[in-house]
């Protein structure tokens, strides 16, 4: 039999044995398929007979206000706009109830480089959504100086060491979506990882460390929470940011919050601006 044929037979019976592994590979992961996060109502919706009226001098919040608004993502609004749309929030991005105490304390941290444009319309966004919700809130904005790679994952873990003492909860925004995690939590999971330079993967990282904690993601339902991406270019992404979150789980007890090298940094400068804290 010459080499041809033999490589002919040999492809003959080579097909159909990689599409049998393929399909039963294919199988036994939609069979074992588990999702990780699951849909839920925010607690405001399952407490309604408690938030729905004062209680102990807690605020009631008015439900029908934080229906659906239509968002400007297109417009970049000034300073002096916002705050003119939102005179009470003081210098540093702070605001509270005047009449009652909020039912929450919170801080939302804000990774940032060379994006004025989108700060400008997301604070324009934030400030009023914020104020019907009732809750008593300070934003923090963590600018990266220098010119190495973004790495949101540190900016995110400087941010929770900078607001540590601003909020019982802490809500980290970004340009791909929304996350809220108590202290308790955040320390559990040793915060982000410090490692990724560039665009890509530690939000996977991070969602992995969750996970690994016994924890579990939920999102409210559609139409109770959406996230509206304005668009962007998109960053230079990691070189190797794939490779490293493959061995995510070797690093993440020692690649975070508790890393001395990791979370070296240095504060350039603090502002208290009118509509955020820097």
């Amino acid at each position: 039999m010459s080499l041809k044929s033999r490589i002919t037979r040999c492809r003959r019976y080579a097909r159909p044995v990689l599409l049998f592994i393929y399909f039963s590979l294919l199988g036994f992961a939609l069979f074992n398929y588990q999702s990780h996060c699951v849909y839920i109502k925010p607690d405001a919706f399952l407490q309604m007979s408690q938030i729905g009226h004062s209680n102990h001098g807690k605020c009631k919040i008015d439900l029908d206000s934080l229906g659906e608004v239509k968002v400007d993502i297109f417009t970049q609004p000034t300073p002096e706009e916002i705050k003119e749309r939102n005179p009470e929030v003081k210098q540093g991005g702070v605001w509270s109830p005047a009449d009652c105490t909020a039912w929450q304390k919170v801080a939302i941290i804000i990774p940032y480089r060379d994006r004025y444009r989108f700060l400008m319309i997301l604070l324009n966004r934030l400030h009023p959504m914020l104020q019907r919700q009732q809750l008593s809130y300070r934003i923090f904005v963590i600018e990266q100086a220098g010119d190495k790679k973004f790495n949101r994952g540190k900016l995110m873990n400087v941010g929770y060491l900078e607001a540590s003492e601003d909020g019982q909860c802490h809500v980290y925004n970004y340009a791909g979506g929304v996350i809220a995690m108590n202290r308790e939590n955040y320390n559990r999971i040793n915060g982000y990882s410090n490692s990724y330079w560039g665009w890509g993967n530690e939000d996977d990282d991070f969602s992995a460390r969750i996970l690994e904690s016994g924890l579990l993601l939920t999102r409210p339902p559609e139409y109770i929470g959406r996230y509206k991406m304005v668009r962007h270019t998109k960053q230079t992404r990691s070189d190797d940011g794939y490779e490293m979150f493959l061995g995510w789980r070797s690093r993440w007890m020692t690649d975070g919050l508790n890393d001395p090298v990791g979370m070296n940094y240095t504060r350039v400068s603090l502002q208290e601006l009118p509509l955020y804290h820097i």
